[in-house]
């Protein structure tokens, strides 16, 4: 089964930087900045805590028909009721995930390995996600920038969509879609609190610049 989502602009929710109040006006700012699909995460495996943000997310984001994807934790997801869930450190429940969600749920992988991104299953796996391409924080401290080199290595290896992860600035944009990745993913954290929106619509113009002048 294909199941297909616009990675364009990928847009992350930490929770350990966002209240719970402010959670959701943060996903609306980023939605009217172009936000194709957002990621929650709660990096301090806060289960109930993630539940009760996604839940106030959901009806948000369903009403503009954007995707939730859950970050690491399945019992979050399904609790929400969440489009999806992307594993990176739990990858091992990604057969179960599978069953438990359905066929119709998103499932990621983040990898920085790319032998474990060439070798994962779509049957499974809808699309990975990987990076950093240039120096970012909120990586893991052994995590080496890729480069748009190591990146499109990724693409070519991979049988299905790539987002790119890390260090994927508004001048960068063009060089990282020249990889053939599928998106571009945006932690909110790297934003200015007060210019969520602004900031976004550069990158969801860039975004379409490029794809204007490649595509037609």
């Amino acid at each position: 089964m294909v199941r297909k989502c616009d990675f364009s602009l990928y847009v992350g929710l930490d929770l350990p930087v966002l209240t719970l109040s402010r959670v959701v006006s943060a996903a609306q700012e980023a939605i009217d900045g172009g936000a194709t699909a957002i990621q929650l995460r709660e990096e301090t495996n806060d289960t109930a805590r993630m539940i009760t943000a996604g839940l106030a997310l959901k009806s948000v984001l369903d009403e503009r028909q954007i995707p939730l994807i859950v970050n690491e934790s399945l019992d979050a997801a399904l609790a929400i009721g969440a489009s999806g869930v992307q594993f990176r450190t739990r990858a091992k429940l990604i057969p179960e995930a599978r069953r438990r969600l359905g066929e119709k749920a998103l499932i990621g992988l983040t990898t920085f390995n790319a032998a474990e991104a060439a070798s994962a299953d779509p049957e499974l796996i809808d699309f990975i996600g990987t990076g950093p391409v240039y120096e970012t924080a909120g990586m893991p401290d052994w995590v080496t920038p890729i480069g748009c080199s190591g990146l499109k290595a990724f693409v070519d290896r991979c049988r299905m969509p790539v987002v790119a992860l890390g260090g994927t600035d508004v001048p960068h944009i063009a060089d990282v879609l020249n990889t053939g990745v599928s998106g571009i993913g945006v932690p909110i954290s790297v934003l200015t609190p007060e210019k969520v929106t602004e900031e976004l619509r550069l990158y969801a113009q860039s975004i379409a610049d490029y794809r204007r002048l490649t595509i037609g």
